[in-house]
């Protein structure tokens, strides 16, 4: 500690002062980045609740759409096509082998069907991983398709993120598409 004998503070005196100095402008930094943070936020949500950014991307096709024509051989040897889901409401989920979410949702999936009285279909998309792991987690009540890397429903039915859920209507056209599968059974459907 060095003194100047002239006046009364000391050099670590001065430290101390300019540490505080230093840290109480650091201080006012992150309060208006802080502040500046918040108000974007804020912006972001209200957009959000207007409808003006969507919370997660869509996929698939839209509301309204006819169900293309397609025909594929289901996991237990049975054909599966557009023509067998008209006349009935049918949930269809699209599932990838290499989707964390994917293999969590596929129990619900198959919940909430059972619960609201529609067909089931799923697709699952062996990528990397095998099916196996989702396979098991849609249990034995679903009708399931597995398909290597992008197949032929994936394209018809556009689907672009995993998992999507599409709720087909006994019409033959998409009634409802979103990423959770009670979003899809929450639309008016007639379900037969």
């Amino acid at each position: 500690r060095f003194c100047d004998w002239s006046s009364d503070v000391c050099s670590s005196d001065l430290t101390v002062i300019a540490a505080v100095i230093v840290l109480g402008a650091l201080v006012v930094v992150n309060l208006l980045l802080t502040v500046g943070i918040i108000r974007k936020l804020r912006a972001y949500e209200s957009e959000r609740a207007e409808g003006a950014v969507p919370a997660r991307p869509a996929s698939g096709l839209g509301v309204g759409a006819a169900i293309p024509p397609f025909t594929v051989t289901a996991h237990d040897g049975s054909e599966v096509s557009d023509t067998g889901l008209a006349g009935h409401s049918t949930l269809i989920g699209f599932f990838s082998s290499d989707c964390e979410s994917c293999l969590a949702t596929a129990p619900r999936f198959a919940q909430a069907a059972r619960t609201a009285g529609v067909e089931t279909l799923a697709m699952v998309a062996a990528v990397r991983r095998g099916p196996d792991e989702v396979v098991s987690a849609l249990g034995d009540d679903v009708t399931i398709v597995i398909e290597q890397g992008r197949g032929v429903m994936e394209k018809a039915f556009e689907i672009t993120v995993f998992p999507w859920f599409v709720l087909a209507g006994p019409d033959g056209v998409v009634a409802a598409g979103a990423h959770d599968p009670a979003e899809c059974l929450d639309q008016p459907v007639v379900l037969t």
